[in-house]
């Protein structure tokens, strides 16, 4: 489930990997322009996938765009997958998002578990790992975070309204 926490700050320096295997602090992507923050993971069979899609259903009805306007960051929950999932994902999304210059906006982190467990806590995003069938429990939704990082609002489901988001 997601606990809300508006008003609550992510801390900035907190690291993770991005796509192309360099490690990053979280407030490289803070401080420019909103953020849209994906929690879930890059090999998730179904539930990601439908988020993501949705997602970017929702960012081709808006005039804004990815890497201009906003950034969206995916954070895989998963600290066993690597930089190659995360830039298999990001080539996947920004092919089906079709928008020249996302690729400077649109990130998928991967991190250890200390990393992903605080920012987890900090947005208030609960997951369990299941040993039985190797995948995660998890909500389904988006956060909104200010460009100073902070949490502005909570977008849940797996389709979203192109007007909530703007």
């Amino acid at each position: 489930k997601f606990d809300q926490h508006p008003g609550q700050r992510v801390s900035p320096d907190l690291m993770f990997r991005d796509e192309q295997g360099r490690t990053v602090r979280l407030s490289e992507f803070l401080g420019k322009r909103p953020v849209i923050l994906v929690p879930g993971y890059y090999r998730c069979p179904m539930l990601c996938t439908m988020i993501n899609d949705g997602l970017i259903n929702a960012l081709e009805n808006l005039r804004a765009n990815v890497g201009v306007d906003f950034d969206v960051i995916d954070l895989s929950i998963d600290p066993s997958e690597t930089t190659g999932s995360a830039a298999g994902k990001k080539a996947l999304y920004l092919r089906r998002y079709g928008r020249s210059g996302a690729a400077a906006g649109w990130h998928c982190l991967v991190g250890d578990a200390l990393a992903i467990s605080r920012l987890a806590d900090e947005i208030g995003y609960h997951y369990a790992y299941d040993p039985e069938t190797k995948e995660y429990a998890h909500p389904s939704g988006v956060v909104v975070l200010t460009p100073g990082g902070i949490v502005s609002r909570y977008v849940f489901g797996v389709t979203f309204n192109s007007t909530e988001l703007r």
